[in-house]
């Protein structure tokens, strides 16, 4: 707080000695040849710099000498990239994503620092010019833009991060109380957005946007997804007490806690099932692209995990048409072109 990075949270240092026998349960397992991503998220990780430069040479230690490649990623707001920080992600080639919702008035606003007169904004934005600065040493730059009942205006979200040199920008809808009101705006500003970003760069410009880029690339590659994200499957989180969850956003709940024995295990027993088939979306002729839809936002509007939220089954097969129209209207363009 007051420039700390938190703006107000509470954020507990992490237990080095849990997250180090943490990673030896994942990583020792491994076979050589093996790819892992270990990511940083919040709360803000980079309150403790030094705890993630720890835990990645002690990560880099365990797989030593095992031809096994560890991917990193960290999703950070940015006020406290320093000079120091950005040279040790472009060592490391991080994937870094940056938490900016829209344009400082509004970054402000929503994400205001504990100390009066402190701009949130600023501080990101100074984070931003040390991070760009090694670009091109880095795996990954994105940005993650939350939009709903505190700010819906996508379009203009978008038209100012597009400016910054990120490689992807998300435009994430979170849940709410509202989605009845919210949810159809967002669909509306959704689609501005993909109209403007195909004027302005086609196919090329629309992709960097994370909405329409997870289903196309799909589609390019052929892939059918059956799950949303690999919460429980390929994908564990620890928080800073040393306890295990399948998602980050069910931290606040004890029961989501995995217990030591589950959690050595990729695909735990209450997550081997497939979303699709757990939340019987067979009917839906985007379940392929989608993947199930998301748990946490069940758990938010369902007060259940397993419980389909419709208004989110109707922004994915909408942004998903969307995407599918510009696709086809690209192939269409370059046949007239042959």
């Amino acid at each position: 707080a007051g420039g700390d990075g938190t703006y107000g949270a509470q954020t507990p240092k992490l237990d080095l000695s849990k997250a180090y026998s943490f990673l030896q349960k994942v990583l020792w397992p491994l076979p050589d040849g093996s790819q892992m991503e270990v990511r940083f998220l919040g709360g803000e990780p980079l309150l403790y710099p030094q705890v993630i430069k720890d835990l990645v040479r002690y990560a880099l230690l365990i797989v030593a000498g095992r031809h096994i490649t560890l991917h990193w990623s960290i999703v950070t707001n940015g006020t406290l990239i320093t000079e120091d920080i950005a040279q040790f992600f472009a060592k490391h080639h991080f994937s870094v994503t940056v938490s900016l919702d829209a344009r400082p008035e509004i970054q402000d606003q929503v994400r205001p620092m504990k100390k009066k007169g402190k701009s949130s904004a600023e501080a990101t934005l100074k984070g931003l010019q040390y991070l760009f600065k090694y670009k091109d040493q880095l795996r990954s730059t994105k940005v993650n833009s939350v939009l709903g009942k505190h700010n819906i205006k996508a379009l203009d979200a978008y038209l100012y991060l597009r400016e910054f040199p990120f490689d992807l920008i998300n435009l994430n809808y979170a849940a709410n109380d509202e989605d009845e009101k919210y949810s159809p705006l967002y669909i509306q500003e959704m689609k501005k957005v993909a109209a403007e970003a195909y004027k302005q760069g086609g196919l090329k410009e629309l992709i960097r946007i994370t909405q329409f880029h997870k289903p196309l690339a799909l589609i390019e590659s052929g892939t059918r997804t059956y799950n949303y994200c690999g919460a429980g499957k390929s994908l564990l989180q620890m928080d800073t007490r040393g306890d295990i969850y399948s998602c980050n956003w069910f931290m606040d709940s004890p029961t989501e806690k995995l217990n030591a024995s589950e959690s050595t295990l990729w695909n735990t027993h209450s997550y081997s099932k497939n979303l699709i088939d757990l939340h019987e979306c067979h009917s839906c002729w985007a379940r392929h692209l989608c993947g199930g839809g998301c748990m946490f936002v069940n758990r938010t509007t369902q007060k259940n995990k397993h419980k389909k939220d419709l208004l989110f089954c109707e922004r994915m097969r909408s942004l998903t048409a969307e995407a599918i129209y510009y696709y086809s209207k690209s192939l269409m363009g370059e046949r007239k072109d042959v």
